[in-house]
C-alpha cells in the first residue's frame, strides 16, 4: 500500500511539474468514461450541517468546469451508450450531482451554464417533495447544538454505536463515528436512532425550514432540465438498499423514478445507489434497478467504466474540497492510475 501511495504522490508532482497528464494521457489510451461525483456546492465552514457534504467550493466548481472544458469531451446522459460501446474509442467524463440540495441550483447551476458543461442531477424526490430534513444533516444538526459533554446512550444501543466517542470535545469525531453507526441501521431502527440522539443530546429534532432542509423545488428542477441538465432517480427517503427488504426497495427505486418523469414530462434513465459502496447494495438492488426501467445505475466507489462494465453499476469518483486541478486532470487523463 506505501508503494502504491508513494507512486501516486510521484505522479501527482510529475502533472503538477510537467503537466505530464497531457502526454501520459497519450500514452494510455483508455477508452470509456469517467463520472465524477459533487453534492454540494459552496463553503463547508459555514454550513450547521453536514459539511462532509461538500465537495467543492464556487471558486473551485468554476475552476474545475473550465478544466473539464478545456481537457475532457464532457458528455450528457443521451451519450452514455455511444461511449460505452464495446467498439468506441471515445474518452469522456460525466458530471452528477447526488440528492438534489438546493445550492445544485443556486449556485453550481449557474456556473454550468456560464461554462457551458451538462450536468446530471439525481433527486431524492421525497426531500423535494416533503422538505425533509437528511438524516446525515440531522445527525450533524445535533451534535453541532448539543451543549452535553457526553452521549450517554441506552444500553439497547450499544453494538451500533460501539465506536462513539462519549466524550463531545471532538465533534467531528463524533459526527464521523455516529454517521458510520447511522449507515449500518435499517430504516426503523434509524428512526429510533434519531429520536434517541436527539434526547441524550438534548438538542431534540431538527426543525424542518430553508436551513436544515435546502432542497430544490420542482419548479427549479423543470427550469433546470429545459436549459440541458439531466435528471435521475436517487430513491424517495434515502436508505441504505442493502438494509431494506426487496419490496422496500422497488418501492424506493420505483415511485422516485414515476415521480420525476410526472414532473419532467419525461422518461428518465440513470439511477444512483444511495451511499453507493459495495456493501450499500445488494444484487436484488441491481436487478430491481434494471427492472423499473433504467438504462445505467451508478455506484459510489472509484474507478472508470468501459464497454465490459455492468450497465447498472457504473463507477464514479468523487470530488472533495482537498482535490485540486491537477489531481483532477490526472484523474480524467489518467484513470488507470488516479481514478481509484
Amino acid at each position: 500500500m506505501g508503494l502504491i501511495i508513494n507512486k501516486r504522490k510521484l505522479a501527482l508532482s510529475a502533472c503538477r511539474l510537467l503537466r505530464a497528464h497531457r502526454w501520459w494521457g497519450l500514452l494510455d489510451r483508455w477508452h470509456g468514461l469517467v463520472v465524477l461525483n459533487y453534492h454540494r456546492i459552496g463553503d463547508l465552514a459555514q454550513t450547521s450541517l453536514d459539511p462532509g457534504v461538500f465537495s467543492a467550493t464556487t471558486e473551485q466548481f468554476e475552476a474545475q468546469l473550465r478544466c473539464l472544458k478545456s481537457d475532457c469531451d464532457v458528455i450528457r446522459v443521451a451519450d452514455i451508450a455511444d461511449v460505452l460501446r464495446r467498439e468506441s474509442k471515445r474518452r469522456s467524463v460525466l458530471i452528477t450531482f447526488d440528492d438534489g440540495y438546493r445550492d445544485n441550483y443556486e449556485l453550481a447551476f449557474p456556473i454550468l451554464q456560464q461554462v457551458g458543461l451538462p450536468a446530471v442531477i439525481f433527486l431524492t424526490t421525497g426531500f423535494l417533495d416533503e422538505r425533509s430534513v437528511a438524516w446525515w444533516d440531522e445527525i450533524a444538526w445535533i451534535v453541532k447544538r448539543t451543549a452535553k459533554p457526553q452521549l450517554l446512550f441506552p444500553l439497547c444501543w450499544a453494538v451500533p454505536i460501539q465506536t462513539v466517542p462519549a466524550l463531545v470535545s471532538d465533534r467531528g469525531a463524533v459526527l464521523h463515528n455516529l454517521l458510520r453507526a447511522a449507515k449500518s441501521l435499517t430504516p426503523q431502527e434509524l428512526r429510533a436512532f434519531l429520536e434517541t440522539l436527539a434526547e441524550v443530546a438534548g438538542t431534540g429534532r431538527a426543525p424542518r425550514n430553508g436551513e436544515t432542509a435546502p432542497w430544490m423545488t420542482w419548479d427549479m428542477v423543470r427550469e433546470m432540465h429545459r436549459a440541458g441538465i439531466d435528471f435521475g432517480g436517487h430513491t424517495v427517503t434515502h436508505p441504505v438498499l442493502a438494509k431494506c427488504s426487496v419490496d422496500h426497495q422497488r418501492e424506493e427505486i420505483q415511485q422516485s423514478k414515476a415521480r420525476i418523469e410526472t414532473e419532467l414530462g419525461s422518461p428518465i434513465t440513470t439511477f444512483s445507489y444511495p451511499i453507493g459502496q459495495s456493501w450499500a447494495m445488494t444484487d436484488d438492488s441491481r436487478r430491481l434497478v434494471r427492472e423499473a426501467g433504467y438504462q445505467w445505475g451508478f455506484n459510489f466507489y472509484a474507478g472508470y467504466s468501459t464497454g465490459a462494465s455492468d450497465p447498472m453499476d457504473l463507477r464514479r469518483v468523487a470530488i472533495e474540497p482537498r482535490m485540486g486541478l491537477p489531481e483532477l486532470r490526472a484523474t480524467v487523463g489518467i484513470p488507470r492510475i488516479f481514478a481509484r
